[in-house]
């Protein structure tokens, strides 16, 4: 972790992850005039990436319509035992690995948190 990162609360770097998050979604929901992509947008995915790597705590994000992990952070393999592409490559990966007894009820709460549009810190 580099030694800027570490001087900043939990609190500061998710809200960076955040404010990273949307500009990145932002960009996705933009049609572009061209095909290339502007030097700035490509430093903030880069400093994104670069954000998301450096942190212990896992970084998941998925597609909200399959869950489909899109993309995960090296702590998956700390915390859950699975490469980064074990996980990326099973789109039901993380639905297994769930305790059985929670499975219903954490889906059901991942779904009202879609139809809420909210994001959740777990």
């Amino acid at each position: 972790m580099s030694t800027k990162s570490s001087k900043k609360t939990k609190k500061q770097l998710i809200e960076e992850i955040e404010l990273l998050h949307k500009k990145i979604a932002d960009f996705e929901a933009a049609e572009p005039d061209s095909d290339k992509i502007p030097d700035n947008q490509h430093k903030t995915e880069k400093n994104y990436r670069d954000l998301a790597e450096s942190l212990e705590e896992l970084v998941y994000v998925a597609d909200a319509k399959t869950f489909t992990a899109t993309y995960v952070n090296n702590a998956i393999n700390r915390i859950f035992g699975y490469t980064v592409e074990q996980w990326l490559a099973d789109p039901h990966l993380w639905e297994n690995s769930i305790y059985p007894e929670d499975r219903e009820r954490v889906i059901s709460e991942l779904l009202d948190c879609i139809t809420q549009k909210q994001s959740r810190i777990i």
